[in-house]
Formats: structure tokens, sequence, C-alpha cells
């Protein structure tokens, strides 16, 4: 009996297994990306590093600023204090106005006196003085100039020079006396000032010198071609800036004239207040009430004057002490602050020395700008992040656990990928892998974008 052999060759076209395994080479690319995001490996140890870096810089910062903020505090007291007493201030600032345009006034009145005082005395000097030569020698050239000097003068004038002839005595004995208690001490200073003027003339000649080469370098500078441009402007603009100027002048002067004028019942009211407070001070001071809290002020001094004698006296030796007790360190503090400043001088003067002064401008900025900084935390990971962070979550905790549910991701689509290798999985299960890859693969997608949100925020710190 003849036994026949035959074979049969099934040949099929697997077209599922080109898919998983492209699938799978996509999970593991996505996995190490995920490893390596922008080439900085994810690692809870690192980041916790660079988070405790980060509170240890901003509690320093915060130390540093705490003098700026000791100021801005006063400085709100201040604003607070102007705030609340606002109300008062206003009509005292009212009432501040025509005090100021009486004081104005009195003094503008003062100034026009003085002014008709200077014009009034022209020409009685010379008079006195001609007078004076003529009374030393009695010529008759002396009396003509006496003469014509008095007759310049007017009526009021001619006799007020009469009887100031009269009162020079009176000038004299006090000029005499004057220059008896003055004269013998300034005759003894000349022999001082003798031997010292060697060394003076030295000092002028020197300065003389300097002074005339600095003259003449700058006549020579002006003259020079560099200064042409500038005269030429000058020449160009100076009128009309004079012209403007005169104008603006003449509207402020006759403003202001206008405004005291208009201020005038408000500065009489001042004036005849202060007058009032002038009287008051006057009736009190020599009043026996006056006299009696006078009495009792100097009291109340010679009594706590040797307290604040002994307070100073005490105060003046223990700073003298003070001194004395530190004293002995002064040269080798001096020597390391000699040498700080070194130091600091050589790595200013470095290359590093710019980088390192913007690095602190940085820092200064940082420290203002942490409120700043929290308001965008809390707008770019909303509140769910921002209170696992505050709820104790270091930020390296919290991007390493974003980290590890998108691995979780990719070892899912890595366990599709096996489960591709396995050509007998039926149908069923192909579906359910499948099913479990796409949602795998939403969850890791939504994860980086949490994680690339963290990286952001990390960005803005």
């Amino acid at each position: 009996m003849a036994v026949r052999r035959e074979s049969v060759v099934i040949d099929g076209t697997d077209n599922l297994t080109p898919i998983l395994l492209r699938e799978a080479a996509a999970a593991k690319l996505l996995n190490r990306e995920l490893r390596n995001l922008s080439g900085i490996n994810i690692n809870v140890r690192g980041l916790a590093n660079v988070e405790r870096d980060i509170v240890k810089t901003s509690r320093a910062l915060d130390q540093g600023g705490n003098s700026l903020d000791s100021f801005s505090g006063r400085a709100g007291l201040a604003l607070q204090a102007v705030g609340a007493l606002g109300s008062a201030l206003i009509p005292i600032g009212a009432l501040g106005v025509p005090a100021i345009a009486g004081l104005t006034a009195a003094v503008g009145a003062a100034a026009v006196a003085g002014g008709s005082a200077i014009v009034a005395f022209q020409g009685v000097g010379d008079a006195v003085k001609a007078i004076d030569a003529y009374d030393l020698e009695p010529t008759a050239a002396n009396l003509e100039k006496a003469r014509q000097a008095m007759s310049a003068l007017g009526p009021d004038a001619r006799r007020f020079v009469s009887e100031f002839q009269k009162f020079q005595p009176v000038l004299t004995g006090i000029r005499d006396a004057a220059a008896e208690g003055w004269f013998p001490g300034l005759t003894e200073s000349l022999d001082d000032f003798e031997r010292m003027a060697p060394k003076v003339e030295a000092l002028f000649k020197a300065v003389g010198e300097a002074g005339g080469e600095a003259v003449a370098d700058g006549a020579e500078s002006l003259a020079s071609g560099r200064w042409a441009p500038f005269m030429k402007f000058l020449t160009a603009e100076a009128p009309a800036a004079i012209t403007k100027l005169s104008a603006i002048v003449g509207d402020l002067s006759h403003g202001l004239a206008e405004m005291m004028m208009s201020l005038d019942p408000g500065s009489d009211m001042f004036l005849d207040w202060l007058g009032d407070v002038a009287d008051g001070f006057d009736d009190w001071a020599r009043s026996s009430r006056g006299r009696e809290d006078i009495t009792a002020f100097l009291d109340y001094v010679r009594e706590t004057g040797p307290q604040v004698g002994e307070f100073f006296g005490s105060l003046v030796n223990a700073v003298a002490q003070v001194v004395q007790a530190a004293a002995p360190l002064g040269g080798p503090v001096l020597a390391g602050l000699t040498a700080v400043t070194d130091v600091i001088g050589a790595v200013a003067g470095s290359d590093l020395g710019t980088p390192i002064m913007a690095g602190v401008a940085a820092l200064s900025i940082y420290s203002r700008a942490l409120a700043t900084t929290a308001a965008l935390q809390r707008s770019t990971f909303g509140k769910a992040a921002t209170g696992q962070m505050a709820a104790g979550a270091s930020m390296g905790g919290f991007l390493w656990g974003k980290a590890n549910s998108v691995r979780e991701a990719g070892a899912a689509m890595l366990s599709v990928a096996s489960a591709s290798d396995r050509a007998s999985k039926s149908t069923a299960e192909f579906a359910a892998a499948e099913a479990k890859k796409n949602a795998a693969i939403r969850g890791g997608v939504a994860t980086i974008g949490k994680a690339g949100a963290a990286v952001a925020g990390l960005a803005l710190l």
C-alpha cells in the first residue's frame, strides 16, 4: 500500500504587526523624550535642590529688603497721617496763603524803604568828606569844594550834614574805644603774619600761575574752532531767548503784583494778628507773671543743668572707653576690610564684574517681584495646583508626579507593543489593548500639557 505525503503551505498577509511595531517605536521615543525634556533630565533630587536654593535666595532677599520695607512703612504712615489730617491741613494751608502774602508785602516794603534810603544818602558822603577836609586844612580850595558839595544837596540833607558834623565827636570816641580794644592784639599779630608771609607768597604765586594758565587755556579754547558752532548757536538763539525770558518775567511779575493786591485784605489781617501776638509777648515779658515764668525756667535750668552736664560727661567717657577698647582691633579689621575691598575691586574689574552686577540687579528686581510671581503662579497652575504646592508638595515632587503619569502612559504603550509580538492574540484582546493604549495616549498628552505649564512657571521664576 503506497503512502502519499502532502504538505500544505499557508501563506497569509499580517497587516497588524507593522502597525504595532510602529506604535512600540513611537512609545519608546516618547518615553525617552519624557526622561529628557528639553535636554534636562528630570529627577526628584535635582528639582528639590533647585527649589531649596530658590527658597533660601528668597529669604535672603527678603531680609536684605527690611530697610526698604521699613522706609516704605514710615512713608506709608506719613501718607496715612496726611490722609487722616487732610481736612485739618486744608484750612491751615488756606491761612498760610495770606500769611505768605503779608510777609512778602512787608519784606517788599522794607526793601523799598532801603532803596529809598540809599537814594536819599546820595551826595551826603561827599559833603561830609569835603567838610572834614576843610576842617583839617582850611584853605580856599577846600572851602569851595565843601560849598559845592553842600549846594548839591537838598535843604533836609544839608541840615543832616550840619547836625552830623556836631555828632562826629561822639562817633570818634566810639571809634577810639573800639580801636583801643582791637589794635594792640592786631599789632602783635603783624609779627606772626610777617613770618608767615613767605609761605603765603609762595601759595599765592602757585595759585596765580595755575589760574593764569587756566584762563589762557580757556581763552585759547574759546577762540579756536571747537567753540565756533556754539557761538553761532548763541548768536542765533540768544536774542529770542532773552526776549521770551523778559516776557515771562514780566508776566509773572505782573501776575504776582495783581495777586498781592487781591490778597491785600488777608495780608492786613495777618499783619494785624502778628502785631497782636508781638504786643502780647511784650506785655507778658514785662509783666510780673512773665518775670515769674522766666525765673521758674531759670530755676529749672539750674536744677537740671548739673544732671545734663553729668550725662554728657558720662556719654563722652563711655565713647572714649569704647574707642580705647576697639582701638587694638582697628589694624586687623582694617587689614581684613582692605583685603575684602581688594577682592571686590578685582572681581569688579575682571570680565565677570558686569555679569555679577547684572545678577545683583536681577536679584533685587526678583525680590520686589515675588508677589507678582505668586499671582502668575496662581493664574498659570490654577487653584488646585497652587493648593497642592502650598499644602507641602515641593515643586520637584509636583513635576515628578506629573512625569510619572506620563511614564505610565509610555509603559502602557510598551505593553501594547509587547502584545503585538504575540500574533496569536485574539481580536478581542487586541481591541482591549488598543482601547487602553488610546486612553493612555490621551492621558499622556493632557499630562504633558500640565507638565509644560509647570516648566513655563519655572521659567517665569
